[in-house]
């Protein structure tokens, strides 16, 4: 399961399959009707059928990867399809994954991702004369034609402030579907229609930690053993911190033998830190697993040879922000990995277990959305400023913060708002990147985070704020799995590095990270230049080709941003990401247009 396109226009369909098969993606089915083109293609290694037709009048298509009834694949369609009577929220709640799918049933057609819609699916304007649906950007605007580019959201993207689950892309008439809304196809038209909040929503009530911890322990226990029961090889991504840990125990609690991937770096781009890989080396000896160790060094390159990669990579996959489009790890996970799963988890959507740095040192048991957007998302530019206009960008930023605080039923009293609910809004933000890594697994094989199962996520953001600082109910959640998978493991989190007491508190142990934190705290004023010094040793965040770029933007002869002012380098990096992708999409649409 890997990618779908849906349209009412033979031409770009057939530009779309080709741009696909460029990509190496040669294995498909296609549907084809009076008015409607489908496709939909198998991952690249690991497939167990993402297509099942009953008849002319009825069939499903899915990419992704979902669990139903305890089946994958293709027997999963089978019975999703009988069974589906057109209550898309009933399927959502039903179906385990992240995923998107089609359904024909008799004269109804359906098109929807799962419950947060985790899984990227982009529709052009349903006013326009023809439309398109796909889970892959670039291959949709690159068929579809030329689009407008969306400053505000490219502004928001390079500065990296989140998502909020919005409709916006990079594009103004290309929209990304939301987890609460689903398509359907009416007349020959496309209708996008949203569920009714109260029908949508997931909700607890929070008791006691005691209760909390046996009841996602009970969600878990529903899950887990059907993805034991449909994969044999099993992996975790490791690292030495607590969410790919909880992410093991919970895997090795219900029986699942995995095996453990470490990615090992020496390069700025992907530079891992020894005392990570001693901590899963130690896991690993621990419960006698297996452990891989993938390449994650970085190849010698010119700056050219530098964006050529970024375009070679965005061609192939659709976006180029996975380490920084680094050709070993993408070798690893094409095939190199060994034995290679079938199934892969990480430690993301792990976050909310815990509260955040930034909730923790504003000594305040409540927050404002001002000093969410202000000190928060816009915090990073403090130190660094980027010389943009954010005024509209904020203010649609406080708009749509404001609107998830009433479908949240956040309570706000004189702008104040108790952080106890801190975690619930910024996951809102932090869904879209949690799940980079996933879109591109499922490339290649079935990925989802466990950790976002809906009825866990609605559990743990009911917690109060006291109970997950410092990470106190990860750890009580994690030892009340089972306390071996801490006693005697250190933990590395953001370069810092802690062991756990007895009492289940993080203790700082020596790392360059941890003895920089206290030398800011005991002289300030040294702060921001430890921390830029810190960032040029152990992050290649810009490089010297900010020329290129900019006869790039005279190739493509198009207004974006102007980057003359910023000096923030984190922020022109992101930029980077984009005009190198941005450019050969254009080049891609005139040809496209040609043929």
């Amino acid at each position: 399961m890997s990618r779908i396109f849906v349209t009412d226009d033979s031409i770009l369909f057939l530009k779309a399959i080709k741009l696909t098969e460029a990509s190496g993606l040669d294995r498909y089915h296609t549907i084809k009707e009076k008015g409607l083109n489908v496709a939909v293609f198998e991952k690249r290694i690991i497939s167990a059928g993402n297509y099942y037709q009953k008849n002319t009048k009825e069939y499903i298509a899915a990419v992704g990867t979902f669990i139903y009834k305890n089946c994958k694949g293709r027997e999963a369609l089978r019975l999703l399809l009988e069974d589906f009577d057109g209550d898309v929220i009933k399927c959502k709640k039903e179906c385990a994954g992240m995923y998107n799918m089609m359904i024909r049933k008799k004269s109804d057609f359906f098109i929807f991702g799962d419950y947060y819609g985790l899984y990227d699916l982009y529709y052009t304007e349903p006013a326009s004369e023809h439309y398109f649906i796909g889970n892959n950007l670039g291959i949709l605007t690159a068929s579809a034609g030329r689009f407008t580019v969306n400053k505000e959201v490219l502004m928001a993207d390079c500065i990296g402030i989140g998502h909020f689950d919005s409709q916006d892309t990079l594009f103004k008439t290309v929209f990304r579907l939301r987890g609460c809304e689903y398509l359907k196809i009416v007349a020959g038209r496309l209708v996008v229609e949203e569920i009714p909040w109260c029908e949508y929503t997931v909700k607890y009530r929070y008791e006691s930690e005691e209760k909390t911890i046996r009841d996602i322990q009970a969600v878990f226990g529903k899950y887990l053993p059907q993805i034991k029961n449909n994969f044999k090889d099993i992996a975790v991504n490791m690292t030495g911190g607590l969410d790919s840990r909880l992410v093991f125990a919970l895997f090795n609690k219900v029986g699942i033998d995995v095996h453990l991937l470490y990615g090992k770096g020496k390069d700025k781009e992907t530079i891992t830190c020894d005392e990570d890989r001693s901590i899963v080396e130690n896991i690993a000896k621990k419960f006698h697993l297996p452990l891989y160790f993938m390449n994650w060094n970085t190849q010698d390159e010119t700056d050219e040879n530098y964006l050529d990669r970024r375009r070679y990579f965005f061609r192939k996959y659709g976006f180029t922000n996975i380490y920084d489009a680094n050709l070993n790890v993408e070798s690893e996970y094409a095939g190199k990995i060994t034995p290679y799963p079938e199934f892969m988890d990480f430690g993301y959507f792990g976050e909310c277990f815990r509260l955040r740095d930034w909730a923790e040192q504003i000594g305040k048991d409540y927050f404002t959305v001002d000093s969410f957007i202000d000190d928060y998302l816009f915090g990073k530019l403090k130190d660094a400023p980027v010389g943009w206009d954010l005024t509209v960008l904020r203010a649609n930023l406080k708009r749509t913060i404001s609107q998830w605080i009433v479908k949240l039923g956040i309570s706000e009293y004189n702008g104040k708002i108790s952080l106890d609910y801190i975690e619930s809004l910024r996951w809102v933000a932090a869904r879209f990147s949690d799940t980079r890594m996933y879109e591109w697994v499922n490339e290649f094989t079935y990925s989802f985070p466990i950790l976002s199962l809906p009825e866990v996520h609605r559990i743990v953001l009911s917690l109060p704020a006291d109970l997950i600082r410092n990470s106190r109910f990860q750890i009580k959640f994690i030892r009340a799995i089972n306390p071996e998978y801490l006693d005697g493991l250190d933990v590395f989190s953001h370069r810092r590095l802690f062991k756990i007491s007895n009492s289940g508190k993080k203790v700082r142990r020596f790392s360059v990270k941890n003895t920089a934190d206290f030398v800011s705290q005991k002289v300030p004023f040294i702060s921001a230049p430890l921390k830029s010094l810190y960032r040029n040793l152990y992050y290649r965040s810009y490089r010297n080709w900010k020329d290129n770029c900019q006869e790039d933007l005279k190739q493509i002869n198009i207004s974006l941003l102007e980057m003359g002012e910023v000096h923030n380098n984190i922020v022109f990096h992101n930029y980077n990401y984009f005009l190198a992708c941005y450019s050969e999409l254009l080049h891609n649409i005139e040809k496209a247009k040609d043929e």
